[in-house]
Parts: structure tokens; sequence; C-alpha cells
């Protein structure tokens, strides 16, 4: 009985979770609104990666992009440098980066470099997490939809706080980015 209350009690929490999953029915936000200098965090747990970008959107639908790919996250052991260029756009709450260039490098500390010398099968598994991040980030005109859930000033900071969500067929992330 206890575990048929606790499972019931489980279930009610994860789907309560998924609920407060954030979409604006409608926004007022601009597109000037999003032209700036921003810092986005972004974590991809079943992958235990974070990216943190930091992106330039200019008036003119121009944007400039550079950021990390760090795995594990919180423990930076790999280590990958990204940047990329293209155009934006906004419609109602639809951000759209659409990429002429993107880069990716290794960027690993010196001591990893040395661990992966070493080490076959970790060496192998760096090779192929390249390779998968590679063939992703080298494609001319990749395009990322974003849906903007909020832009609100953070009360400690007093600076902007722009939330993203990225929806796959599987599953969505979100996004926090602060005004630099």
């Amino acid at each position: 009985m206890k575990r048929v209350v606790l499972s019931t009690l489980v279930i009610a929490l994860l789907t309560g979770c998924h609920v407060n999953v954030k979409t604006p029915k409608s926004t007022s936000i601009s597109k000037a609104q999003l032209v700036g200098e921003w810092v986005c965090s972004t974590k991809f747990s079943e992958w235990n990666t974070e990216s943190i970008n930091h992106i330039s959107l200019k008036a003119n639908g121009t944007m400039l992009s550079k950021g990390s790919l760090i795995e594990p996250i919180g423990d930076p052991f790999f280590v990958y440098e990204t940047t990329g260029k293209g155009n934006w756009t906004f419609e109602k709450d639809r951000l759209t980066y659409v990429f002429s260039e993107e880069t990716v490098k290794r960027n690993h500390a010196e001591k990893v470099t040395e661990i992966l010398k070493n080490d076959e099968k970790l060496n192998a598994y760096e090779v192929n997490l390249f390779k998968t991040y590679s063939k992703r980030q080298n494609k001319k005109g990749n395009t990322v939809n974003l849906t903007v859930t909020d832009l609100s000033q953070n009360a400690q900071t007093g600076k902007d706080t722009l939330r993203l969500l990225q929806q796959t067929s599987s599953k969505s992330y979100e996004s926090i980015c602060e005004r630099k």
C-alpha cells in the first residue's frame, strides 16, 4: 500500500513539473528588446553537457556567437570552443538563428590532453564526441528555432534575463540568457 501511495505521489510530482513548463500564449516582446549582447546557458542533462554562448544580436538582423560546449556539467573535462555567424529573425515569440558559418575546436585543458594520450578508450570517446559536434556545427545554413518564454529584469543584478525554449522532436531545453 505504501508503495502505491509513494508511486502515485511521484507521478503527481513529475506531472506537475511537466505542466509548469512556461510557454507564452502571446508576447509583447519586440525585436528591438532582443538587440544586444547576451550570455546564454543551456543544460543538456541526458548528455551531461552544458553550452555557454556569448551572442550578439544586431539591429540589422546579423548575429555573432562564441561559446563553449562543456562535458560533464559542473566539472569541465571536455571543452569545445564554438563560433558562429549568421542572421536572426524574431516574429511573435519565435527567435530564429540561421548560421552562415559555424566552427568547433577542441579547447581542453593541458592535463586533459595528456590523459587522452594515455587512455585509448577515453581518447576514442573524445574523437567520436568531437566528430559529432563538428558534424552539426560545420553545416552551412544550420537553423535554430527558439521560443521566447520570458524577458524580465533580474531583481538581484538589475540585468535583463531572457528565457528561451528549444523544442526537439522528443524533448525541450531551456536556455537562460543574461544581457551583458
